[in-house]
């Protein structure tokens, strides 16, 4: 039967293909360790922009390094790159330049938001926010493409978005540096003391609250990044250009989709110019996408790393003993951060294979549950316990994760 044998081939690409899983378990393993050495850095290397800046430097170099090592290895290209063109030096031109800028801008943007969130919450609260991928990719493709989507699309996220929200509130008091703070020895009496301790409160309350602000903002880019890059790293279709939910969640069972098609081109002129230079370009490599992203990311990052981080890292110091002051650049983590920076390349370039096999949806829920494998390894490295509510929150965003894949990611 038809019927019977596209869900089986749904199935058989998407959830239970040993290549997908295999992709989407090296990609948690490397995010968690991203996570991990970003956090570990930025604790002690207050300088955002400038870890970011340097993981784009990172990407820049290493993307250049591995173009040039598969241009001796061939055999390697298509696997790695995703490209089968016979040419082996990296494509530079402004049709390129043009397609990529909104992806550069959005990595910049979302990287910045985030490594500021992750300076001023804790990992888990970062992740379990960005984990609102799914939801923030379909209201995406409803707002800007104008696809409507069944209704228990909608449902089947209310568990997600609340499991969501029951881990960002049971990690809004985990505050080890307030404690810290608190216990300073400069307090000269107990009144000092209490009007300290509230203050200090205050203070990482507001932190805190504007880490979260960070994160969804984040979480939003990067949803609008995916969008975008589907329709960059997917080969070129038809029906894909006139029916965006296309790439956005798999066929059900019926051929007649729940999903409202665009009616035609001529009222989507983006979708002409989209189709236009995907044939042109017969869709750059995953390789040459991470480049150009890298690239304008560390563009972007130079002003700004100029305007709020530059003065303070090589002008600044900081005490390191009661006696001991050390200069900012002296301090900076050279080895942490090409550690880092690896970790980040190879998360980046797992990201655009997998983006390029999924549906956007299904790439999202990918992510989602690369978020939960973060928030369990961050809870482990720090050897936390989880609480009652902790487990709560994972149960419903692990139930929200079935009842999404089951029925809302189906056309």
């Amino acid at each position: 039967m038809p019927v019977a044998e596209t869900a089986r081939s749904v199935l058989k690409s998407s959830l239970f293909d040993l290549k997908v899983v295999s992709l989407c378990c090296s990609w948690y393993f490397i995010s968690s360790l991203t996570s991990q050495l970003t956090k570990h850095i930025l604790n002690d290397f207050d300088f955002p922009v400038f870890v970011g800046e340097f993981q784009f430097l990172c990407s820049l170099i290493l993307g250049h390094i591995t173009i040039a090592l598969l241009g001796r290895l061939p055999q390697l290209k298509s696997a790695i790159s995703g490209s089968s063109r016979s040419g082996t030096g990296f494509v530079f031109n402004r049709r390129l330049l043009r397609v990529f800028f909104p992806m550069g801008t959005f990595q910049f943007i979302g990287k910045l938001l985030s490594l500021a969130a992750t300076s001023l919450c804790p990992v888990a609260t970062v992740a379990s926010i960005r984990a609102l991928g799914p939801l923030l990719t379909v209201m995406g493709y409803r707002i800007y493409y104008k696809v409507r989507f069944p209704s228990y699309t909608y449902l089947s996220l209310i568990p997600l978005v609340l499991g969501v929200v029951i881990i960002v509130v049971s990690q809004s008091g985990d505050k080890d540096s307030t404690r810290g703070t608190i216990s300073d020895p400069q307090l000269n009496s107990q009144e000092d003391g209490e009007k300290t301790m509230l203050r200090v409160m205050l203070l990482e309350r507001s932190d805190y609250l504007k880490g979260i602000a960070f994160a969804f903002a984040a979480a939003v880019i990067f949803a609008g990044q995916s969008i975008y890059a589907k329709n960059v790293v997917t080969p070129s279709s038809y029906s894909a250009a006139r029916d965006p939910g296309s790439l956005a969640i798999s066929r059900g069972s019926s051929v007649n989709s729940d999903v409202e098609k665009f009616a035609s081109s001529s009222e989507h002129p983006k979708h002409e110019q989209t189709s236009e230079y995907e044939s042109a370009l017969d869709k750059p490599d995953k390789l040459t996408t991470l480049i150009y992203c890298a690239t304008y990311g560390m563009l972007y990052s130079i002003p700004a790393f100029i305007t709020y981080e530059c003065h303070e890292l090589f002008f600044g110091v900081r005490k390191v003993s009661e006696s001991t002051y050390l200069p900012n650049y002296s301090c900076i983590p050279w080895t942490m951060l090409v550690l880092n920076g690896i970790s980040h390349f190879s998360q980046s370039l797992l990201a655009f294979h997998i983006l390029a096999l999924l549906p956007t949806v299904t790439y999202s829920i990918a992510a989602m549950m690369k978020r939960i494998v973060i928030i369990s390894v961050s809870m482990i490295i720090t050897g936390k316990r989880l609480s009652l509510l902790e487990v709560t929150g994972l149960v419903h965003v692990a139930v929200g994760l079935y009842c999404y894949d089951r029925w809302g990611s189906k056309r």
